[in-house]
C-alpha cells in the first residue's frame, strides 16, 4: 500500500471507529473491526511511526479482544458475593400456598438472623439476570472494561443507613419508573440517579448464552424487579477492624431495581424486540452495587448458566464464595439453603447427587465428592471443588481473596 493510499485508508478507519456508539464492544461490527484490523496490519511500514496510528491499532485490537473473550474463555458473567450469601430460593410448589412474608435465617458464624422476602419469587434465573445486570454496569462504569479501582458507594454502616432513610426502601416518588412513557422522561429518570444501564434483548441472550424470546427476557426481567427483600445483607465495608464484610440490617423492605422497557415494534403494531432501562436507585439495589464496585464478587463461565436450576443454586449458595480445597456440608445445610421439600431421604439424596453434585463435576465446577455420617451421626457431603484460574484478561474479575488450598471445614 502507497504511503498517500494508507493515510487515506488510516483516515477513514479513525472515523469510522470514532462512529461507534459506546460502549464501543457492545455496538462495534467484528467483522468490520476485522477487515479494518487487517487494513492497518498492511500500513504499518508507512504508517508505524505516526500516534494515530498506534492508537486505532490498540483500540480496535483491545475492542475484538473483547467482543471474542466470551467465545474464547466462557468467562462473560460476574456474581455478587452478598446476594449469594443471603438469599435463599423460593419457588412455587404444587399444593403450597405461599404466605408473605416468608422468612428464612441467615448464619454468620454459628449465629442466625432473620431475613424475609415479601413478594415475588426467586431461583437460579433471577440470581442469572442479577450477575447479567451487574457484569454491564461494571463495563460501563470501567468503560468498556472492568474498572481497575475499588470505588466504594459507602463508607462504612452508618453511611448505608443514613442512605435507607433517604430512600425509604424502594422509590415511590412521583418519578419512578411506572410513570415513565417518553424518550424525554427516561433521560430525566436516568440522570437523577448515579447507576443505571441501558441493554436490549441481543445484548442480554449475548452474556447469557440464552435464546430467550424478547417476552421472556421482559417477563424475567420484571419478576426479578418486582421481589422485595428485608435482608442482613453481607457488604464490605471499612470498620475500626480494617475492610471485611459485615452484615447490614436492613429497616425496609426493598427491590434490586427500577425497570423501563421500550418496545420495538413492526409496523403492524407487533413488538419484535425491547431495549431497557435499569436503575438501581433502591437501598438494596445501592448494596448491590457497592460490593461489585469495591470487588467483592467472583467469576462465572457461560455454561454455568446450562446446568440444572438446583445444581447453579447449590454452587451459589456453597461454593462461589471461597477457593477451599474441601467443604463438607450436612445434608440438613443443604435441605434449609436450597429450599428443599422432599420428606423422604432416599429420593432427595438421589436428587442431589443426580441433578446437583454430578452435573457440577461434569462441568468442571467441582472434581468430586463422598458422603458418610459426621460426627453427629448426620450424613454429611464432603466436596472438593476445582481451583479458581485467575482472571485472564482486564474484561474479567480478580480471583477472590480465599486462601487458595486451605479446607473449608464443616458447613452446619
Amino acid at each position: 500500500m502507497k504511503k498517500e493510499d494508507s493515510g487515506t485508508t488510516l483516515n477513514s478507519i479513525i472515523q469510522r471507529y470514532a462512529a461507534v456508539k459506546q460502549p464501543k464492544y457492545r455496538h462495534a461490527d467484528l467483522e468490520q473491526l476485522r477487515r479494518d484490523y487487517a487494513l492497518l496490519q498492511e500500513m504499518q511500514v508507512c504508517q508505524g511511526n505516526d500516534a494515530r496510528f498506534r492508537n486505532i491499532v490498540n483500540a480496535i485490537s483491545q475492542t475484538i479482544k473483547k467482543m471474542t473473550a466470551a467465545i474464547k474463555s466462557g468467562r462473560i458473567s460476574v456474581s455478587e458475593k452478598g446476594l449469594n450469601k443471603v438469599i435463599q430460593p423460593l419457588t412455587r410448589k404444587k399444593d403450597h400456598v405461599i404466605r408473605y412474608p416468608v422468612e428464612w435465617i441467615h448464619y454468620k458464624k454459628n449465629k442466625g438472623y432473620s431475613c424475609f422476602i415479601n413478594n415475588g419469587l426467586w431461583g437460579a434465573w433471577n440470581f442469572m439476570a442479577m450477575e447479567t445486570l451487574g457484569y454491564m454496569l461494571l463495563m460501563k462504569e470501567g468503560g468498556d472494561r472492568f474498572p481497575k479501582e475499588s470505588s466504594p458507594v459507602f463508607e462504612n454502616l452508618d453511611s448505608i443507613n443514613r442512605r435507607e432513610e433517604e430512600l425509604k426502601g424502594n422509590s415511590k416518588s412521583s418519578d419512578s419508573s411506572s410513570s415513565i412513557s417518553s424518550t424525554a422522561d427516561i433521560e430525566s429518570w436516568i440522570k437523577k440517579h448515579r447507576y443505571w444501564i441501558w441493554f436490549d434483548d441481543a445484548e442480554f441472550n449475548r452474556l447469557t448464552g440464552k435464546s430467550l424470546k424478547s417476552v421472556e427476557i421482559l417477563n424475567l426481567l420484571l419478576d426479578t424487579a418486582r421481589a422485595e427483600f428485608k435482608l442482613v445483607y453481607p457488604v464490605k465495608v471499612k470498620s475500626s477492624k480494617g475492610e471485611n464484610e459485615h452484615l447490614y440490617k436492613m429497616n425496609v423492605f426493598s427491590r434490586f431495581f427500577e425497570l423501563v422497557s421500550i418496545d420495538k415494534e413492526r409496523t403492524d403494531g407487533v413488538v419484535q424486540s425491547r431495549e431497557y432501562y435499569v436503575c438501581f436507585n433502591t437501598i438494596l439495589g445501592e448494596l448491590f452495587v457497592h460490593n461489585l464496585m469495591v470487588k467483592y464478587r467472583d467469576l462465572l463461565d457461560i455454561c454455568f448458566y446450562h446446568l440444572p436450576q438446583n445444581a447453579q443454586v447449590f454452587y451459589r449458595r456453597f461454593l462461589i464464595h471461597h477457593n477451599y480445597k474441601r467443604t463438607d456440608i450436612n445434608l440438613e445445610t443443604i435441605i434449609e439453603r436450597l429450599n428443599l421439600s422432599d420428606k423422604n431421604i432416599t429420593n432427595l439424596t438421589a436428587t442431589i447427587e443426580k441433578n446437583i453434585l454430578k452435573p457440577l463435576i461434569d462441568a468442571g465446577f467441582i472434581r468430586s465428592f463422598t458422603k458418610a455420617e459426621n460426627g453427629d451421626g448426620e450424613l454429611q457431603y464432603r466436596i472438593y471443588p476445582q481451583r479458581k484460574k485467575d482472571a485472564a484478561d482486564s474484561t474479567e474479575l480478580e480471583a477472590t481473596g480465599s486462601v487458595i488450598g486451605e479446607d473449608g471445614g464443616s458447613v452446619k
